[in-house]
């Protein structure tokens, strides 16, 4: 079943995006509220808090073939004239450990399904970024064709490249 905001019923297969109906992800919001049922979301931006804020934004823009365009304390990265992306000045910003550690713990991460998961690998980590994991079959399907590797931003968020 598929649900947009403010609809009482599922959308048809024919209503349905493309996209969502050849990959069968359902568009649900089960627990809407009344107040909020026909909230629009015009624009969703994914913020990354970094000290070096110049490192982090090139690293995005470079990872996603887009440009920075700079504020003080606020870079936006824009791909094909969307705004797509925030780092914002944190000068007390501590890195997560991933997988596993004593410090601060991963709390999100971004997946990246590429072509070419040696090259997205290699673009990273010469954009200043650094390699967690090399390339591997997740566990939990171990004979499929996937593969995933994960790797970290200048700023320490982690991030994975998967290839099917």
């Amino acid at each position: 079943m598929a649900y947009l905001f403010g609809r009482t019923a599922p959308l048809s297969d024919a209503e349905r995006p493309e996209s969502l109906v050849s990959s069968n992800l359902p568009l649900r919001h089960d627990e809407r509220d009344e107040t909020g049922a026909d909230v629009k979301v015009n624009r969703r931006i994914i913020v990354f808090d970094a000290g070096d804020i110049e490192a982090e934004s090139t690293f995005w823009a470079g990872l996603l073939d887009g440009t920075v365009h700079r504020d003080d304390d606020w870079h936006s990265i824009v791909v094909d004239g969307e705004w797509i992306m925030g780092v914002q000045q944190a000068p007390n910003h501590v890195s997560p450990v991933w997988p596993t550690g004593s410090g601060e713990q991963q709390q999100v991460h971004l997946d990246l399904h590429v072509d070419d998961i040696e090259a997205a690998g290699k673009r990273a980590v010469e954009l200043g970024g650094r390699q967690l994991q090399a390339p591997r079959k997740p566990a939990d399907n171990p004979d499929g064709d996937e593969m995933f590797a994960v790797y970290a931003s200048p700023a320490g968020h982690p991030l994975c490249f998967g290839m099917h």
